[in-house]
């Protein structure tokens, strides 16, 4: 009987010989271990170290190759695994390669923070930006503009009311200020990850293709396939399990169409996978995964490779959709504070003239 994974991820069974197949890999990661150990002492960033450690602690103290295929973040780590249990066949290139593969895949929590870097970087400069206009500059404006009896607009109206109330509540102001930034910011943020929810849909990932989280997500999905395949693992049981590893809902969607288009061909009752079921994943994966018979690993393997060189590019940038909305959003409050302060201002320059 084949053994399970947790409730949470029941569908991503094993059959008893890939069960074994893993765990003997498992059980003999004696090499990968030693790697690690002597990699500890290189000159390594403290995020580099504790993914190295994270990996060593699990790699001595869970052999249970169910427990692996039901923890997303060991999952993502089993490329690394399966790749280094054929350590006598890479050459040198390909062991400081899995080096780096390697940072990659554990460092889930670091890269989820790095990326609120931005927004909160923003979000702090929006509020320092918008305080030191309301108590120092917005009150000069407000009363020149009184004392000449000008009429302003609703705009004007609101930033001045809002600089009354800073200069009025020198503490409870900025605080709230900085309540109302935080919740902009944080709907911004949750707007993002609709739209990742969202991205099965054609006219939502056709903006998400090609982003730093999308890139990411279909790379790990696709290292996961590829080893399990390469441990000859079944291509409906590999799938899901690569799912769980991608933390994506877009591609669990994808997976799950998939799994029951195998199904249904494994069956009879069908012949070919359906177009459709596909479209939201690149032609090349389509084509490695289903336009040959049999799949060849080394021209997936080629595909991972593409897209970590991808990944890298554009792990300078901030990526994604987060740093334009937020970059959006920081350009309307600046934007909306000038145009409220000097609409006023050109007016009284008209009547002047």
């Amino acid at each position: 009987m084949a053994p399970h994974t947790s409730s949470s991820f029941s569908s991503a069974s094993l059959s008893e010989p890939e069960f074994q197949r893993l765990r003997e890999i498992l059980n003999r990661s004696e090499p990968l271990q030693a790697f690690i150990r002597a990699n500890l002492d290189s000159k390594l960033s403290h995020k580099e170290r504790s993914a190295l450690i994270e990996l060593l602690v699990a790699l001595e103290n869970e052999k249970n190759p169910a427990v692996w295929i039901s923890q997303p973040n060991l999952i993502a780590l089993l490329p690394v695994v399966i790749r280094f249990h054929d350590l006598p066949s890479l050459s040198s290139s390909d062991v400081r390669y899995l080096l780096v593969e390697l940072m990659g895949y554990s460092n889930f929590r670091s890269r989820a923070w790095n990326s609120l870097i931005y927004p909160i970087f923003l979000t702090v400069l929006v509020f320092i930006f918008i305080v030191t206009i309301g108590l120092f500059i917005t009150p000069v404006f407000g009363e020149m503009y009184k004392d000449f009896g000008l009429r302003v607009p609703v705009a004007t109206e609101i930033l001045l009311g809002f600089s009354r109330m800073l200069v009025m509540y020198p503490i409870l102001g900025p605080l709230l200020t900085l309540v109302v930034l935080v919740a902009i910011f944080a709907t911004i943020f949750g707007l993002v990850h609709l739209l990742r929810y969202l991205q099965h849909f054609s006219i939502v990932g056709y903006w998400l293709v090609g982003s730093r989280r999308n890139i990411e997500e279909m790379t790990k999905w696709l290292a996961v396939v590829t080893e399990l395949l390469h441990i000859d693992v079944d291509l409906e049981r590999a799938l899901p399990i690569a799912a769980a590893a991608s933390q994506s809902f877009h591609l669990e969607i994808v997976t799950n169409e998939l799994t029951s288009e195998l199904r249904q061909i494994r069956a009879g009752t069908k012949r070919v996978i359906d177009p459709a079921v596909v479209i939201g994943l690149p032609a090349t994966v389509v084509n490695a995964l289903f336009g040959t018979q049999p799949i060849s690993p080394t021209l997936l393997r080629q595909i991972v490779t593409a897209n970590h060189i991808r990944l890298e590019e554009r792990q300078g940038s901030f990526g994604g959709l987060l740093g334009p909305i937020t970059t959006l959003a920081i350009g309307f409050v600046v934007g909306f504070t000038i145009l409220a302060l000097f609409l006023p201002l050109l007016k009284l320059v008209s009547l002047l003239s």
